[in-house]
C-alpha cells in the first residue's frame, strides 16, 4: 500500500489537470527538511506552546533565524500567532500521527499539536503560508483530522499568520465517498 503524506494528498484533491499528475509525481520523493521553508518555525512553536505560552521567549527563539527571508515570513508568522495566544488559557501537547485509509492509499496524517484552548480540546495542524486557506483545502484538511482525532477533540487548523484557530461546522456526509474517490484517481497515477 503506498502511503503518502496529507499535504500532498490534499493538494492533490484541489489541484486542476495536469497538476495532478505532478502532485503524484512529487509524492514520491523523499521529505528532505533542507526544503522545509517553516520547518524551524514550527518546531518553535510547537516547543514553545508544550512548554508553556511566553511570547517573549518565543520571540527570543525566532531571533536565532538568520536567513533574511525566513525572518520576514517567520515575523508576520509569530505576531499572529502571539495575537491569538493572547488572553487565552492554553495548554498543548504534541500530537501522534494517524492513518486513514482509502483505495490502497494510505494517507499519513499528522497534525502537530493536541491543544485545550480555555478548556476546549482540538487536534490541530498549524498552517503558515501567505496565501489564505482555500475553502476546498480546509475541509478536506479538516475531514482527515477529523478521521483521527481522538474522542471529544475537535479538528482544527491554526493558522499562525492571521492569528485564527479554524475549525469545521457540519461536515458533508458525501465527503468521506468524494475523498475515497481522489484516493482511488491518486492510486490509479502511481
Amino acid at each position: 500500500m503506498a502511503v503518502v503524506p496529507m499535504s500532498m494528498f490534499v493538494e492533490f484533491t484541489v489541484a486542476q489537470g495536469t497538476s495532478r499528475v505532478a502532485c503524484v509525481a512529487d509524492s514520491k520523493r523523499d521529505y528532505d527538511p533542507r526544503f522545509d521553508f517553516y520547518k524551524g518555525f514550527r518546531e518553535r512553536a510547537v516547543r514553545q506552546l508544550v512548554q508553556g505560552w511566553n511570547s517573549q521567549a518565543f520571540r527570543a527563539s525566532l531571533r536565532e533565524v538568520r536567513n533574511a527571508r525566513k525572518q520576514a515570513s517567520y515575523e508576520e508568522c509569530r505576531a499572529g500567532l502571539t495575537k491569538w495566544a493572547r488572553n487565552k488559557n492554553l495548554s498543548a501537547r504534541r500530537a501522534h500521527n494517524g492513518t486513514w485509509e482509502a483505495a490502497g492509499l494510505e494517507i499519513r496524517v499528522n497534525p502537530e499539536l493536541r491543544l485545550v484552548v480555555d478548556g476546549d480540546k482540538f487536534l490541530v495542524k498549524l498552517y503558515f503560508k501567505a496565501e489564505e486557506i482555500s475553502a476546498s483545502r480546509l475541509e478536506n484538511t479538516l475531514f482527515l483530522l477529523s478521521e483521527v482525532a481522538p474522542k471529544g477533540a475537535t479538528a482544527a487548523i491554526l493558522d499562525t499568520r492571521r492569528g485564527q484557530l479554524l475549525t469545521g461546522s457540519d461536515q458533508d456526509p458525501t465527503l468521506d465517498a468524494l475523498l475515497s474517490s481522489e484516493a482511488a484517481a491518486f492510486s490509479s497515477l502511481l
